[in-house]
Parts: C-alpha cells; structure tokens; sequence
C-alpha cells in the first residue's frame, strides 16, 4: 500500500511540474522570435522640388537628385544580425524608370522600397561616387561619409547588429546625377530668291563700282574699272579693265626766242655747233638784212674756212 501511494505521489508530481514548464517555456519562445525590418526610400529633385522629398519626382539633362533610406529594426528587444542595404537606379537611357533599395539580415526577412523617376527625355541616372552618407546617432554617426557599396553589391552596417526600438533607426543618403543629350535639331538655311524686279534691281543696288584714276607727271592717264555684281547671292569675280593710256602732248612754240633769226631755223641750217658760233659773233641782236654779211654770205665763209683747215 504505501509503496503504491508512494509512486502515485511521483507521478502527480511529474505531471505538474511539465504543466508549468509549458506555461514558462511558451513567452521564452516568442522572445526568442525573428526581428522585423521595416524601410523607407524617398527621393528629391534639388534642382526641382525645392527640398522636398517625395516618393517620384521628374527630371532632366542636368539635374542632380537625392535619396534617402530610413532603416529601422521594429522588434523591441530583438536584435538584426548583420543588417545590409543595397539601391539600385534602372540602367541606360530611360524617360520612365525607378530606384528600388532592399534592407535584410541574417535573422530576419528581406524587405524593399521603390521610387519613380521621370526624365523629361532619354537619359541616365548614375550614382555620384562620394556622395554616400550615414546618420546612426545612437551608434555615433552623424552625416558620416562611407563607401560607394550602397550603390552596389550592399553595405553593412557598422557593429553588426541593430537593435529594436525607434532609437535605434538608421539613415543613409546619396546623390545620382541625370545625363543625356539635347535633341534641338538643327537650324535649315533656305536660300533667298529674289522675285524678277528684285533681281533687276539688283546690280543697281548691290554692284560696287570702283574707280581709280591715277594722273602722274609724266601725261600718263590710266583709268581702271572694278566691278562687283552680286545677284542671288552670288557674287561674281573682279575683272580688272583698263583704257589705253592717252599721252598729252606740250603745247606748241609760238614764240621764237629772242635772239634773233628763227632758232628752229638756223639748228637745221648750221646745227648745234654752228649755232652757238652765229650767236657769239653776232650777240642777241635780231638778224636782219641791214647787217654787213647776209646769212647766205656767213654759211659760205664757214664752208670755206672748213675746206681750208682741212687741206692744211
């Protein structure tokens, strides 16, 4: 009998005690549950929205834009193990695309975020490398630069771990600048064609007639014609003209010199050496048949002497 009490007294006592362990291990088991992650991406045109961030925005050539990721553990007590992000901006050339970043951790489920971009044409949006920031004041970053992984394979965050509670948020920043091409087409020239009265009119009001007259010392008149003729907007070559030189003769002698006989005259009768002879013997007086030789008398006395100096 009291060996039968006995194990009654165990049995009821093992009973209980599994009772309570299932009672104490059940919160034990929700405190030991995985973290959630909750993020949040926003974006700002600085060279549009004036600051404000948004969850699209519109862009061109030129434009430089902002984007912001809030990271934030919301299981108090539970911490993320080795908690990273990653953004990613849609590739080439686009007028409508998107940035979409993802936050995860090892104990925890992946979550994402997405914003729109529309270019007002085709062009890129490339991240600015540099331009990366974190702010995690309760781990002591404040505006901190780090590298450009968030805009590539992913980044870490420092220390590891991200505990949960609203203090424990953490946000980080960078910049994508917008590039492409202007597409203006180019200006077409079309040419200008004069109506009939205005190609007639033309030569009087566009030719350049170009005159030099050039009058030397020497009688010589040479007069040179340079004309230009644009009709239609084409202009044709300069061709020189000029008129036959004209030579401007001395005026005639119409008086004799005075000394005397005819000087024309007595050139051709005596010649130059004769000539100053008559002049020397006879003065400046004019010659006259009142003298005592007559010309025909003084020609032959100089004939005679000539032949007497020369058979001498």
């Amino acid at each position: 009998m009291k060996h039968k009490f006995f194990k009654k007294i165990v049995t009821g006592l093992a009973v209980f005690l599994l009772t309570i362990s299932l009672f104490v291990a059940a919160p034990a088991q929700a405190a030991c549950a995985a973290p959630v992650l909750m993020v949040r991406y926003q974006i700002t045109n600085l060279n549009r929205d004036g600051g404000a961030w948004k969850t699209s925005t519109v862009a061109e050539p030129g434009d430089t834009l902002q984007f912001t990721i809030e990271m934030h553990n919301t299981t108090v007590g539970e911490n993320a193990i080795q908690p990273s992000v990653r953004a990613a901006i849609s590739p080439g050339a686009f007028t409508n695309g998107n940035s979409m970043v993802v936050f995860w951790a090892s104990n925890a489920a992946q979550v994402n975020s997405t914003v729109q971009i529309q270019n007002t044409q085709a062009a890129t949006v490339d991240f600015i490398s540099g331009s990366a920031r974190l702010t995690w004041p309760s781990h002591g970053f404040n505006d901190t630069p780090i590298d450009d992984s968030v805009g590539g394979g992913g980044f870490g965050l420092p220390g590891g771990v991200m505990e949960g509670c609203n203090q424990f948020i953490a946000q980080i920043t960078f910049r994508a600048r917008v590039s492409g091409n202007a597409t203006t087409p180019p200006a077409v020239a079309v040419p200008n064609t004069p109506t009939t009265q205005q190609a007639q009119a033309a030569p009087s009001q566009s030719s350049t007639n170009n005159n030099t007259n050039n009058n030397t010392n020497n009688n010589t008149n040479t007069n040179t014609n340079n004309n230009n003729i644009n009709i239609g907007g084409t202009t044709t070559a300069q061709v020189p003209v000029q008129t036959t030189p004209t030579v401007v003769f001395s005026r005639p002698v119409t008086k004799q010199p005075d000394t005397g006989v005819d000087a024309l005259g007595m050139a051709s009768m005596f010649g130059a050496g004769p000539v100053g002879f008559a002049l020397s013997r006879y003065g400046k007086g004019k010659l006259s048949g009142k003298k005592e030789e007559t010309i025909e008398e003084m020609a032959s006395n100089i004939a005679r002497s000539r032949q007497l100096k020369t058979s001498n």
